[in-house]
């Protein structure tokens, strides 16, 4: 029903980024579907990459759980955080025929230095999932921005002065 794979089998204590691909199958006619992710105590989310609704408490909303979806996330550290191996638990609810349901499933992580990252096993398709996503809108805008600001390249002409040229240069 819903399963969890991470882009790389390891996470870096200190500044460390990966990504988790959330695979939901069709649920069927059911009502209220909601996913909620807890992360380990130094670990955070950006909000989800696949532009679905999140409410407050940070919950996604899935709108049509009879059919199958994607939803991708990145995780980070911002700060050092103990090096041990962990679970991220991932809990769906909806509302079947009135009475309500929940499914866990949960993925485990290995939190280690930077000098253990040799070990990493990287998923190649969910990397490869990631890099296909479209660009969010505040990313999409940051980069036109960017590439309007990039700086002005000035070309100097080194062909020779005119008399009248170097008369009225200001040299400085």
């Amino acid at each position: 029903m819903i399963s969890v794979r991470l882009a790389k089998s390891q996470l870096e204590n200190e500044e460390g980024m990966n990504h988790l691909w959330i695979h939901l199958e069709a649920i069927g006619q059911v009502e209220n579907a909601r996913i909620r992710i807890n992360l380990p105590q130094g670990i955070y989310r950006r909000r989800n990459l696949s532009h679905f609704h999140e409410d407050d408490s940070g919950e996604i909303i899935i709108y049509e759980p009879s059919t199958p979806d994607d939803i991708y996330m990145e995780i980070f550290t911002s700060e050092a955080i103990k090096c041990e191996r962990t679970t991220i638990e991932l809990t769906l609810f909806y509302t079947e025929n009135g009475a309500p349901n929940q499914v866990q499933q949960c993925v485990t992580l290995d939190v280690v230095d930077e000098n253990e990252m040799n070990n990493v096993v990287v998923d190649e398709e969910v990397v490869t999932r990631i890099k296909e996503l479209p660009l969010l809108d505040d990313e999409s805008e940051q980069q036109r921005l960017s590439d309007s600001l990039k700086p002005k390249v000035w070309k100097i002409n080194a062909s020779p002065s005119s008399d009248l040229e170097k008369k009225y240069r200001i040299e400085g």
